[in-house]
């Protein structure tokens, strides 16, 4: 997944100062979506997207476990700006995501020894923060939301309480049935289908972007957008742009 070339500095870009949601706006509708039993991939989507904004943030991402293999999957993405695919699942999230604890690295220009080389990455891509957060569910932890800002991360601890509630959310997301059970061979599979289902709109994403001749952000929202006129799943919507266009 790949996005548009540069990040805002902080304080400008598509969000202004009376647009930015509090974290209770942001969390009241995602659990409203997730309530209305939205799919899954949309409200990754939005998650990603809302949760950047409400932290006036350069990128958010959602990773997921894939299922118990080596490599984690970026399932959802959100940014004002280039992001490495490396940046959000090597590294220090997949250390969150293995020890279920947030791995806070607030600051790359003095991050610890170990994560020397990933800080560097980042920082030439211009990212001065990088904290992950677990996505738990039922004592398990199946991937992480991770926030990528501009500056190093000086977040007062209600916004990291806010991360770890919407890193919890995008477990919770792929973890409840239709009748809103939780069950963890329900999560396992929804899991699994949301995975499938990040693949197909990551392709229909390229798609639209190379027949519109459109960078990735916006064709992004112009998928999200017919899904939503057309009240199909973003899956759904995206395979369909895949076979009309292919």
């Amino acid at each position: 997944m790949t996005f548009p070339p540069t990040f805002d500095p902080p304080g400008t870009g598509p969000v202004g100062d009376t647009d930015v949601p509090s974290p209770v706006v942001v969390l009241a509708e995602l659990t409203g979506h997730l309530a209305a039993g939205v799919d899954a991939p949309y409200l990754l989507h939005l998650l990603a997207t809302r949760t950047r904004e409400a932290l006036r943030a350069a990128a958010v991402s959602v990773v997921f476990d894939g299922s118990g293999s080596v490599d984690l999957d970026l399932v959802a993405a959100a940014s004002t700006g280039l992001l490495d695919r490396s940046l959000s699942v090597g590294g220090p999230v997949a250390m969150c995501v293995r020890t279920g604890a947030a791995v806070l690295l607030d600051d790359l220009e003095n991050a610890p020894g170990r994560w020397q080389d990933h800080a560097r990455e980042a920082r030439a891509a211009g990212i001065g923060g990088m904290p992950a957060y677990p996505s738990r569910i039922a004592n398990r932890v199946i991937g992480a939301v991770v926030v990528h800002t501009s500056g190093p991360w000086r977040a007062p601890g209600h916004a990291a309480a806010f991360v770890q509630a919407v890193a919890d959310l995008a477990a919770l997301a792929v973890s409840v049935d239709t009748e809103g059970d939780v069950r963890l061979s329900v999560e396992a599979t929804r899991r699994q289908q949301v995975l499938e289902d990040a693949a197909v709109i990551d392709r229909a994403i390229g798609v639209l972007a190379e027949t519109h001749g459109l960078a990735i952000g916006p064709a992004t929202d112009l998928l999200v957008t017919d899904a939503r006129r057309s009240r199909t799943s973003l899956a759904d919507r995206a395979r369909a742009v895949i076979d009309a266009l292919s």
